[in-house]
């Protein structure tokens, strides 16, 4: 080892992407959702339909595009609570009727 650096490492970070394809078990334990309501998700509308691949009758989700698909459904606040709110909003500018 004479002329080679000596030295501790003291930090060594390693990164590593891991976009695996979960099986509906391992989706539905992922995603907190049953295996029954990923299914529904699955055969909805083209368009909205969660994305899959079949292969040899077996049905596969990559992580990355589940996580993307699940973006739709984001939501801040109750929208109960900010429909009630604008319709009491808009109810104050009208006369009431009796």
């Amino acid at each position: 080892m004479d002329g080679m650096p000596r030295g501790i490492v003291e930090r060594l970070e390693v990164v590593v992407s891991i976009d695996p394809f979960l099986g509906l078990k391992a989706l539905a334990t992922y995603s907190g959702m049953s295996v029954r309501t990923l299914r529904s998700h699955l055969d909805a509308q083209p368009d909205a339909a969660l994305p899959c691949y079949r292969v040899n009758g077996r049905v596969l989700v990559r992580r990355s595009e589940f996580d993307e698909w699940m973006r739709q459904f984001r939501s801040r606040g109750r929208p109960s609570l900010a429909a009630a709110l604008q319709n009491l909003a808009s109810a104050k500018g009208q006369p009431h009727a009796r």
